[in-house]
């Protein structure tokens, strides 16, 4: 599952097992979920991990066995664009999210029928957001933040 530029494993649903070295992993938090994370980094092997264990009321199911996530160390042109390496998370607005002092590629959030204003989103550096009940305290962002409509 890994290209020269990464490779990203999105999950929104269903029943995923997975044994493989991947670039990214994308998780959906849905609307009344609980996600309470903290030292988040890419670069990361699993022996054995549920999804469940991240997000517990995940309706959907992913076990990683013996699994490697890639370290997120783009450089040059590559920085800053769509590759896929680390963490992504899809944030439902209504979800309830804590996530501090961690290393994601991506985050995404949707927006529907909102007129929101969010200020000093930076990429690469450590970032704050407060939205609702989505807390993100001292994120490093490496690729995007990025709201759906």
């Amino acid at each position: 599952m890994v290209f020269a530029i990464g490779g990203l494993l999105p999950v929104e649903g269903g029943n995923t097992m997975l044994n493989s070295t991947i670039g990214a992993l994308g998780l959906r938090v849905p609307a009344g979920a609980y996600l309470n994370i903290s030292g988040l980094k890419s670069g990361v092997y699993f022996e054995s991990w549920d999804v469940h264990d991240m997000i517990p009321e995940a309706d959907y199911h992913l076990v990683l066995k013996r699994t490697r996530i890639l370290k997120d160390n783009f450089t040059g042109e590559l920085e800053h664009g769509p590759y896929e390496r680390s963490w992504l998370f899809f944030l439902d607005p209504n979800a309830h999210v804590r996530i501090s002092n961690s290393e994601l590629r991506k985050v995404f959030i949707d927006l529907i029928n909102e007129d929101v204003e969010f200020e000093n989103l930076r990429v690469g550096i450590p970032s704050s957001l407060n939205y609702r009940d989505i807390k993100l305290k001292d994120v490093i962002v490496m690729g995007q933040w990025r709201k759906n409509c």
